[in-house]
């Protein structure tokens, strides 16, 4: 059965058919790397092993990791850091000099590609400006690409595009990007698509996912895209808020026959915040999914304060079972 048929109509429903594990979070922050926190982004299969790629950092600097499962799809099964963490880093100078988070793998055309959102200052201050606030102009964010042909990742000098939160999938020879764009305060999803995986074109002007109505659970901001073929269409998961940007507080799914063209699911949000007291309790975010045995699990970033009040998200995992 596909990931998106397993849901009805009923959002409370829908969140009751989850289990969060025991083990809760199955990664915390605290390595030198992610002292403040720690978020899952992308999982790729290098080598026969399961590999997540994941954001961390302290304070207003953001770098990527990388962690691998000998077999994530079993309950207890512990995901080991790269002993090289972080495996790509801000640059000296440059797009990318503030931050580098939000990565994104794929294997395309012979070459293992890491997009990533970059930054020139902090992670957060494109978003969280008001406009009037301050004379000086902000600095766009950007989506960078890393390659890695066999000899460890490389980056290209230049930006790929504008946005951030890259999620990408081929299809029929085609690389279809998707990213977040800040559209009057919140952010919405975008899409372009390459030939190459260097030179993107988008797709259309205005967003393949917009936020909702007004008083919809996701009527602020919809964010941390991911998308994956889902039996004979294609379904993404995603994050959103009605009232804050980068705290989302509900994960959602959409789905698709041609990856433009989206349909949101009416049992929306599948997926929302833990109780009080717990490491998910303000924001759930970025959530991975990965096929287990009898059902689905999803990787996701949850936080028990706000981005305002110092962002700690750590990355809990949550069975969906038959």
């Amino acid at each position: 059965m596909a990931f998106s048929d397993r849901f009805g109509d009923d959002p409370g429903h829908n969140q009751a058919l989850w289990t969060r594990d025991e083990a809760n979070p199955v990664i915390r922050a605290g390595a030198a790397w992610s002292r403040e926190f720690v978020a899952p982004c992308s999982v790729h299969e290098i080598d026969g092993r399961l590999t997540l790629f994941a954001e961390g950092g302290e304070s207003e600097r953001e770098s990527i990791g990388a962690f691998v499962c000998d077999d994530p799809r079993t309950a207890g099964s512990v995901w080991t850091p790269y002993p090289s963490n972080p495996i790509l880093q801000p640059a000296a100078a440059g797009f990318d000099r503030g931050s580098v988070f939000d990565p994104a793998v794929i294997s395309f055309q012979g070459s293992l590609m890491l997009y990533y959102s970059a930054t020139g200052g902090g992670p957060h201050e494109f978003a969280e400006s008001t406009p009037g606030e301050s004379d000086a102009p902000l600095e766009p964010e950007y989506v960078g690409l890393a390659c890695d042909t066999g000899g460890g990742f490389e980056r290209v000098a230049t930006p790929v595009m504008e946005g951030r939160c890259p999620a990408v999938i081929e299809w029929q020879d085609l690389l279809y990007m998707f990213h977040v764009k800040v559209v009057r305060g919140g952010y919405h999803i975008h899409l372009a698509t390459s030939r190459d995986g260097l030179e993107f074109h988008d797709v259309q002007d205005e967003a393949v996912l917009e936020v909702g109505a007004s008083g919809d659970w996701d009527s602020y901001t919809v964010t941390t895209p991911k998308v994956f073929r889902d039996d004979d269409h294609f379904t993404m998961l995603y994050a959103g808020d009605s009232k804050r940007i980068d705290d989302p507080t509900g994960i959602g799914v959409a789905v698709s026959r041609d990856l433009v063209e989206w349909s949101k699911h009416p049992g929306n949000p599948v997926f929302t915040t833990g109780a009080a007291g717990q490491f998910d309790s303000v924001s759930v975010a970025s959530a991975v999914p990965i096929i287990a045995p009898g059902g689905w699990q999803i990787l996701y970033g949850g936080s028990d304060r706000s981005v305002e009040d110092g962002l700690h998200s750590q990355v809990g995992r949550a069975w969906l079972r038959e």
